[in-house]
C-alpha cells in the first residue's frame, strides 16, 4: 500500500503532467497552423477548418462523457480494493466503445458528401474522408485514457497526448509538402494534410494499448461480479450519456451563437465584411485566452475527478466538503490573479501579443470577459466534483440553463448597436456566472452546505490587487519600450504576488496531501 507521502506525489506528478502535456499540445497546434496557413492558402484552410469542424462534433459524441465515467468507475473499483472487476467492466466497455468508433467513422464517410454541400463547402468533402477514420482510435483511446486515469496513472496519458499532437505535425507537413510537390490540387492537398491527423490519433492509440497491454491485472472472478458488471456498465451507460449530451449541446451552441451574432452585426447596418472583421477579432484575441485558461484547468479536474470519486465511495460528506474547500483554494489561487490582469491590464496583454488596432478593438471585451473567466473555472471545478459523485444530469441542466441565457442575451444585446459585439462577452460572462450558481447550488446537497468558496477568494484578490498597484507604480515614472515595460510589470508582479502569498502557495501542498488520502483505503 502506498504511503500519504507517495500518494501525495503521485496526484501532484499527475496534475504536472497533466498541464505540461496540454500545453505542449497547444504549442504544437500553433506550430501547426502557421506553416498550413501559407502552404494551403485560405482556400485549403477553408476546406481543412471546415472539415475538422465537422469532425469536432464526431469527437465530442467520443470523448465527452465515457473517458470520465470509465476514470470514476476504476476509482471506486480500486478503493473497494476491486480492480478485478473494474477490469473485467474496462474491457467489455473498450471493445463496445471500439465498435460504436467503427460506426460513427462510417456515418460520417457515407454523410460527408451530404454535409459538405450542407455547410456550402463541397470541397471540404475530401478532408472529411482524410479525417473520417480516426474517429474509433479516439473512441478507444478514450476508453484507456479512462481507465489509467481512474488508477491515477497520468504519464501514459501525457505521453500519448504529445504523441499524437507531434505526429499529426509532422505527418501534416510532410503529406502537404509532397502532395504540392507531386502537383495535386489544392482539394486533394487539403484532404492529405488532414490525414496527418488520422494517423496522429492511430498513434496516440497504440502507444496506449501497447502500455495498457503491459499493465493487465488478474481477473479473481468472484460471486458478485456479474452483479458488479450488470450494475456498472448500467452506470456508465446513464452516466455518459448526459455527459456526451453537455459536450454536444455546447458545441451547437457555439454554432448558433456565431448565427446570432453574425446576423443581429449586420442588423445594426455593418456590411459583411464589416462583421466579419469585428467577429473575427473577438473569436481571435479575446475569446482564445478564455480558453487558454480553461485548457490548463481541464487537466487538474482531470487528475483529481478519481480522487474525489474513491472520497464518495466512503460516503462521508463532511470530509468530502473540507476537500472539496481545499480544491477550490488551489484553483483560485492560481486563477484570481489571471482573471484580475485580465480586468485591468487587457489592453496591453493583447498589444503585446497582437497587432495595436486589433487589440484596442478586442481590450474592451477581454476585459468584460475577465469575470466570466472566473466563473467559468469554478463551475468547472464544480462540475467535476459532481461529477465525481456519480451525478451528471446536473452539469448538464446547468449547462441548458446557462446556454439558454447566452443566446437570449446574445440576441438581445447585440442587436442594439449602441451594445453591438460588447454583448457577446456580457452574454458570456453573465452565463458562465448563471452555470456556477446552479450546478453549486445541486453541489451542496452532497456536502450539507459547508463550502467556503468567498472565503477562499478574499486572500488571493487583496494580494493580487496588491501585487498589480505595486508592479504599475514600479515602472510609472521609467521610460521603457512598451513590449519590455509589459513584461517587467509582469514578472513583477508576479514575483510579488508569489513572496507575498508564500504562504498560501506551500499551503496548496497541504491541499494536495489532503484531497490524496482519499486514494487510501
Amino acid at each position: 500500500m502506498l504511503t500519504q507521502e507517495k500518494e501525495t506525489k503521485k496526484l501532484i506528478t499527475g496534475v504536472m503532467s497533466l498541464t505540461i502535456s496540454s500545453f505542449i499540445v497547444k504549442l504544437l497546434g500553433l506550430i501547426y497552423k502557421l506553416p498550413l496557413s501559407y502552404m494551403l492558402t485560405d482556400e485549403g484552410m477553408g476546406y481543412f477548418n471546415s472539415a475538422y469542424t465537422v469532425y469536432t462534433f464526431f469527437f465530442i459524441v467520443c470523448t465527452a462523457g465515457a473517458p470520465k465515467i470509465m476514470s470514476v468507475i476504476i476509482a471506486e473499483a480500486e478503493a473497494r480494493h476491486e480492480s478485478d472487476i473494474g477490469e473485467a467492466i474496462y474491457k467489455k466497455i473498450f471493445r463496445a466503445f471500439l465498435v460504436f468508433g467503427i460506426v460513427l467513422s462510417i456515418i460520417f464517410v457515407l454523410s460527408a458528401r451530404m454535409i459538405s454541400d450542407l455547410i456550402g463547402n463541397s470541397g471540404a468533402y475530401l478532408s472529411m474522408l482524410g479525417i473520417a477514420p480516426s474517429i474509433p482510435f479516439i473512441c478507444a483511446a478514450g476508453i484507456i485514457r479512462g481507465y489509467f486515469n481512474g488508477r491515477m496513472s497520468f504519464i501514459p496519458i501525457a505521453i500519448s497526448e504529445i504523441i499524437s499532437g507531434l505526429s499529426r505535425v509532422i505527418f501534416g507537413i510532410i503529406l502537404c509538402i509532397v502532395s504540392l510537390k507531386m502537383g495535386f490540387g489544392i482539394v486533394a492537398t487539403s484532404a492529405l494534410t488532414i490525414t496527418g491527423s488520422t494517423l496522429g490519433a492511430f498513434l496516440g492509440f497504440v502507444y496506449l494499448k501497447s502500455v495498457k497491454n503491459k499493465r493487465l491485472t488478474h481477473n479473481n472472478t468472484r460471486q458478485k461480479t456479474l452483479f458488479s458488471h450488470e450494475y456498472k456498465i448500467s452506470f456508465f451507460i446513464k452516466s455518459a450519456v448526459p455527459l456526451t449530451l453537455t459536450g454536444i449541446l455546447g458545441s451547437l451552441g457555439a454554432i448558433i451563437d456565431l448565427g446570432i451574432i453574425m446576423n443581429n452585426l449586420k442588423k445594426t447596418g455593418l456590411s459583411e465584411f464589416q462583421a466579419d472583421i469585428i467577429y473575427g477579432n473577438y473569436t481571435t484575441l479575446a475569446i482564445p485566452m478564455l480558453n487558454l485558461v480553461g485548457s490548463f484547468l481541464m487537466p487538474i479536474c482531470a487528475a483529481l475527478l478519481p480522487a474525489l470519486a474513491m472520497q464518495s465511495v466512503k460516503e462521508d460528506k463532511k470530509e468530502l466538503a473540507q476537500r472539496l474547500n481545499k480544491l477550490y483554494e488551489v484553483i483560485l489561487i492560481f486563477i484570481i490573479p489571471i482573471s484580475l490582469l485580465f480586468l485591468l491590464r487587457a489592453e496591453d496583454i493583447l498589444m503585446f501579443l497582437f497587432d495595436d488596432t486589433s487589440a484596442r478593438l478586442s481590450a474592451p471585451m477581454l476585459t468584460i470577459l475577465a469575470p466570466g473567466i472566473f466563473f467559468m473555472c469554478l463551475s468547472t471545478v464544480t462540475n467535476t466534483a459532481l461529477e465525481s459523485q456519480g451525478n451528471t444530469y446536473a452539469p448538464l441542466v446547468s449547462l441548458l440553463i446557462s446556454t439558454i441565457t447566452k443566446l437570449g442575451l446574445t440576441y438581445y444585446l447585440t442587436s442594439r448597436s449602441e451594445i453591438s459585439i460588447i454583448g457577446a462577452p456580457i452574454a458570456t460572462t453573465v452565463a458562465y456566472f448563471t452555470g456556477f450558481v446552479i450546478s453549486l447550488f445541486y453541489l451542496k446537497k452532497y456536502v450539507d452546505n459547508d463550502l467556503h468558496i468567498l472565503k477562499s477568494i478574499f486572500i488571493p484578490t487583496t494580494y493580487s490587487f496588491a501585487a498589480h498597484v505595486i508592479s504599475v507604480l514600479a515602472f510609472n515614472t521609467v521610460s521603457l519600450n512598451q513590449s519590455l515595460a509589459f513584461i517587467l510589470k509582469m514578472l513583477v508582479f508576479g514575483a510579488i504576488y508569489s513572496i507575498v502569498f508564500l504562504k498560501y502557495l506551500l499551503k496548496s501542498k497541504k491541499a494536495l496531501q489532503k484531497l490524496s488520502k482519499c486514494t487510501k483505503s
